[in-house]
């Protein structure tokens, strides 16, 4: 994924952005300070979701600004298969400080607490819905991606299953998915 935003950020003349991985919630970037902070769904999977914020923080010139975009509920986003293929997936390692996955800052509530408590001011959140019309290949589980989950052999078709079930509501007559997409975006400066 890094490699792609280079590439696009080369192809479009973008030359003032830097792409890098790093465990934000220990390690300070080169560079600093920065002016903006970005994530589009990838903020949800800090094991210490308050320390990661706050270092991201630290990071940016005063005044600096974070933009990220998040799920909202789960219930509201019923193209998500996770709920339905749990059962048959190995128990996901215990949680560290907090628990981590697609969710987790669903609640605005909550992910403005924890955006307070990291130091962040003038907080606020957009809640944008909208209807993105899929080829059925775009949510169906592949057996690569159940493997990939831990999802046994044995038990492959059935997950399947499972999961074609939980999509069915949103199988349109021409073979693809009308998938409700609801999610948010945060901003916040520094």
């Amino acid at each position: 994924m890094i490699q792609l935003a280079r590439e696009r950020a080369a192809a479009a003349g973008v030359g003032n952005a830097r792409f890098a991985v790093a465990d934000v919630q220990q390690e300070t970037l080169g560079g600093v300070p920065f002016d903006l902070a970005i994530s589009q769904f990838g903020v949800m999977f800090f094991d210490d979701t308050v320390a990661a914020f706050a270092s991201i923080r630290a990071q940016l010139r005063p005044g600096g600004r974070l933009a990220f975009v998040c799920w909202q509920a789960l219930a509201d986003n019923p193209w998500f298969t996770g709920a339905s293929l749990q059962p048959f997936c190995p128990p996901p390692p215990p949680a560290g400080k907090n628990p981590t996955g697609p969710f987790t800052l669903a609640d605005p509530d909550y992910t403005t607490a924890v955006l307070t408590e990291a130091g962040w001011s003038r907080v606020s959140w957009t809640p944008y819905r909208q209807l993105a019309t899929v080829a059925r290949e775009v949510l169906q589980d592949t057996d690569a991606y159940l493997s990939y989950l831990g999802v046994a052999p044995d038990r492959v078709a059935e997950a399947r299953a499972a999961s074609d079930q939980q999509l069915r509501p949103l199988l349109r007559e021409d073979g693809r998915y009308d998938a409700p997409l609801a999610y948010q975006v945060f901003t916040a400066h520094a």
